[in-house]
Formats: structure tokens, C-alpha cells, sequence
């Protein structure tokens, strides 16, 4: 399990003790979340903006996992 399976659960990436959801191009879970943070709404944002998600590609289905959960967060803070 990864130090920050607080935000990812383990699965964001992969268990991997580094962090990293793209291990390819060595992006991290804290550097999706900035681009996430900073406008990206989809993986070819994501792609655009860091690389991930372009080489092996297996790295796709976590970038939308980390997404989908920032939409969820962000639906639940207009709600409340």
C-alpha cells in the first residue's frame, strides 16, 4: 500500500510505494492532482499537460479514477 493510500486507497497507483500513477514518466499522485486542481478535466488534459497517459497507456484508467473522484468532491461542495 502506498504512504498516500489516504488519498488514493491504494488503487490511484497501483500500491506502488512511490506514489507514482504514471510509472513510465514518474508522475505522481500529488502532480495529477495539481493539474486537476489547475483545470485538467479529462485524461487528454492530463496527457497535455504531464505526459502521463501517452506511453504504455497504463496509466489511463487511474487518471480517470482520480477524475472521477475530484468531480464527486467538487459536486459534493456545491451541494453542501
Amino acid at each position: 500500500m502506498c504512504e498516500s493510500a489516504h488519498r488514493c486507497g491504494g488503487s490511484g497507483c497501483g500500491g506502488c510505494r512511490e506514489g507514482f500513477v504514471c510509472r513510465c514518466l514518474k508522475i505522481t499522485e500529488d502532480m495529477v492532482i495539481e493539474a486537476i486542481a489547475a483545470g485538467a478535466q479529462t485524461v487528454q488534459d492530463l496527457s497535455r499537460q504531464l505526459g502521463a497517459g501517452d506511453g504504455c497507456m497504463a496509466c489511463r484508467r487511474h487518471l480517470e479514477s482520480f477524475l472521477i473522484r475530484h468531480r464527486q468532491n467538487s459536486l459534493e461542495l456545491v451541494a453542501s
